[in-house]
């Protein structure tokens, strides 16, 4: 899947990484987005008001598809619990990180990080839908590669799946994942196990096919 290893500079980094076309889009959509009101990009810090800012995240991530269709964090409670934990105890150790993008002080898109050491995991995105036509979110990721390379790290991992097509524009580099099955002990278990590969390969045939 994407992840992203800082250059000498983010100037470096889009040049080599991101297309011609994305930056110029980008550009574009920034100074639309600045004709209608002022645009500011904001990361947190060891001050910020965690739970203010995890508050406007799940406002933002449950007021469009994902809330309609029951996939948002506020959607179950114990996921909405789990996520403000995470944030909690992440905040107290100097992991949480927000990166939020304003228009006239009014949070349209944000991420939502966790740093350990020199990683970054980008946890979570949300974006306010009322400016989908600025994709608030793509630009609050491209920005982000300017924040990435100013925080001293060794590698960002976009925590996506290998086909998510934002991070794929914008991200130059890869992290290589393998899945590993162990059969337990009776011999039924262990036949299972060296026939799952074939098993796999049949059925993406039946839905290439498909």
């Amino acid at each position: 899947r994407a992840a992203l290893r800082p250059a000498e500079t983010a100037e470096a980094y889009m040049k080599s990484h991101t297309s011609k076309s994305v930056r110029k889009s980008m550009r574009r959509l920034d100074r639309r987005l600045s004709e209608i009101g002022e645009v500011s990009y904001e990361e947190s810090g060891p001050d910020s008001d965690w739970e203010s800012l995890t508050e406007e995240f799940l406002r933002i991530e449950s007021s469009g598809w994902k809330g309609e269709n029951g996939t948002a964090l506020k959607s179950a409670p114990a996921t909405e619990a789990f996520y403000r934990d995470l944030i909690r105890r992440s905040a107290a150790e100097g992991k949480a990180r927000f990166l939020t993008l304003s228009l006239d002080q009014k949070p349209i898109a944000m991420l939502s990080d966790i740093r350990t050491g020199k990683m970054v995991y980008s946890y979570k995105t949300a974006f306010d839908e009322a400016y989908e036509k600025f994709s608030p979110g793509l630009q609050c990721e491209v920005k982000n590669i300017e924040f990435l390379h100013a925080c001293d790290i060794d590698l960002s991992d976009s925590c996506t799946s290998p086909g998510n097509a934002t991070f794929n524009r914008i991200w130059g580099q890869k992290l290589a994942f393998q899945n590993v099955i162990f059969g337990l002990r009776s011999t039924a278990s262990r036949t299972l196990v060296r026939l799952l590969p074939t098993i796999q390969s049949v059925v993406k045939t039946i839905k290439s096919i498909k």
